[in-house]
């Protein structure tokens, strides 16, 4: 009884302070339309996908001062921006496929140098896993990261870093997506 009121008061402690001081910043999980029409469809009709995210990409908090507090998530919108290409791409997604992709965030490492800032940049690196599971094993890794200058010495600085923050992430996101159709057109799947 005890453990689970701590746990709870842990819990709530935790939400209560990020809802406080911290603002958390939607990252759209819907692929540019651009993009959505240069999807080639895939040999196969269906896959399996399995998406393995970051342990810390559930909310990845930017302490960046008082100012440039702020937190996003990055496994949800990336699971979706990946579910949506394959949907796109194979028509749809059936867990009993013979066709397996398996997706991982293998490294996050955002630059938590001077509180997440690095010559006024934010800045994010990730790395991820793709399997392909036919007949053998495809694999292929990609890391990419961004930079999001920080806004100074104007009203409206915190807006313009959150807005330049959450349109980064977003196309950090769709480059990782855009690579993996690519390689996915690759090995013909």
């Amino acid at each position: 009884m005890k453990s689970s009121l701590l746990s709870f008061i842990i819990v709530f402690s935790s939400i209560l302070f990020v809802s406080c001081g911290t603002s958390v910043l939607y990252i759209s999980n819907t692929l540019p339309s651009e993009m959505q029409q240069n999807i080639n469809t895939g040999k196969s009709k269906d896959v399996a996908f399995d998406f393995v995210g970051h342990p810390k990409g559930d909310l990845l908090e930017v302490n960046a001062g008082p100012m440039w507090d702020s937190a996003f998530p990055l496994n949800n919108p990336f699971k979706g921006l990946l579910t949506e290409l394959l949907n796109s791409k194979y028509g749809y997604i059936d867990s009993n496929s013979k066709n397996k992709v398996k997706i991982q965030i293998t490294n996050l490492e955002p630059n938590l140098d001077k509180g997440g800032l690095s010559d006024g940049l934010y800045t994010l690196k990730m790395s991820v896993r793709v399997e392909v599971n036919r007949d053998s094993l495809d694999t292929k890794n990609f890391t990419y990261d961004i930079g999001v200058p920080l806004a100074y010495g104007f009203e409206g600085a915190n807006a313009a870093f959150k807005s330049n923050l959450s349109k980064g992430v977003k196309d950090l996101l769709v480059k990782f997506v855009i690579s993996i159709d690519k390689y996915l057109d690759s090995i013909n799947l």
